[in-house]
């Protein structure tokens, strides 16, 4: 039995764009795997300026949650915004990684606060 793949991995090519295999390419994104089925930039068709449309929704979904409204609504937003783009990306950076598992383990948290803005204080007996 051997540890090793017969195929290489997608992450094998990060940050050495040229050698990567142009099946795994649409727009300088990765998609593959569940990023392919879920991932925001991989929902949208691999033609030109596509992304136009995914970037934005991004962008209006992470100052949403800058913003604070409603913490229960914009956990799991949040969470798939963070996965798809450290998922999706061609280039490995580790904060994108610590992003999307650090939303991840606080959407039991988010969901479970009542608060209407996240940078009010808790009121006695709320959860």
């Amino acid at each position: 039995m051997t540890l090793l793949r017969k195929k290489p991995v997608p992450w094998a090519w990060a940050g050495k764009r040229e050698s990567m295999p142009q099946e795994y390419l649409h727009e300088g994104r990765v998609c593959t795997g569940v990023t392919d089925r879920i991932g925001l930039f991989c929902l949208v068709p691999p033609t030109t300026g596509a992304l136009t449309a995914a970037k934005p929704a991004a962008a209006v979904v992470l100052v949403w949650v800058a913003g604070g409204w409603r913490p229960r609504l914009s956990a799991i937003p949040h969470w798939w915004v963070c996965f798809s783009f450290s998922t999706s990306s061609n280039i490995i950076d580790g904060g994108d990684q610590v992003a999307a598992i650090t939303s991840l383990l606080l959407i039991p948290i988010c969901l479970t606060d009542g608060r209407r803005w996240h940078w009010n204080r808790c009121t006695a007996g709320s959860p």
